[in-house]
């Protein structure tokens, strides 16, 4: 319900963030025993570095990857506001973001252009980046030029997302509230 959405005087990226945190902790709350069962049953495969700088980085570098796919799923989501039906589009990025971000592959299988493309797209720092820090396969030197590039693309979609948010507001009209 966007226009009454629009309407409070809550931000509509702050609403959607506290939406989204709290479903999030929900499915957290509820993966927990799977996710402890699993690091059980796959305890000997599992690797992760022992050192608590590196962790700490981990756990940044998840916040990071949070806060840019939050950014990126509100842009998509903004797009409906010039696309009458944004499903496709939504779906086809989520596709290309699964192919580069490493759920769907790990990125060191991709051809080697395909790896150096996914290395400076956003995509890599949801699941990639995290999970190479906190296995420990990246040194703290590879760990910054990382960072880096999370904070630019953050930066640059916050403000795609301000850009295209004032943009679908000047364009958006409803009827019958």
């Amino acid at each position: 319900n966007f226009s009454n959405t629009l309407i409070k005087p809550v931000a509509f990226s702050l609403r959607y963030l506290g939406k989204d945190i709290a479903m999030k902790f929900v499915r957290l709350v509820t993966l927990v025993p799977f996710f402890i069962v699993f690091l059980w049953i796959f305890r000997d495969s599992i690797t992760l570095s022992s050192d608590w700088r590196v962790l700490g980085l981990g756990l940044l570098a998840i916040s990071g990857g949070y806060v840019l796919n939050l950014f990126l799923e509100l842009v998509l989501g903004l797009t409906s506001l010039w696309i009458e039906e944004g499903y496709g589009t939504v779906m086809f990025v989520y596709l290309i973001a699964s192919l580069f971000n490493g759920f769907l592959v790990p990125l060191s299988l991709l051809p080697k252009f395909w790896q150096q493309l996914a290395l400076v797209l956003p995509f890599r720092f949801v699941i990639s980046f995290p999970i190479e820090l906190l296995m420990g396969t990246q040194s703290l030197d590879q760990s910054k030029t990382g960072f880096a590039l999370l904070a630019v693309w953050i930066v640059v979609l916050f403000c795609l997302y301000r850009l295209v948010f004032r943009a679908g507001i000047k364009k958006y009209s409803a009827v019958g509230m």
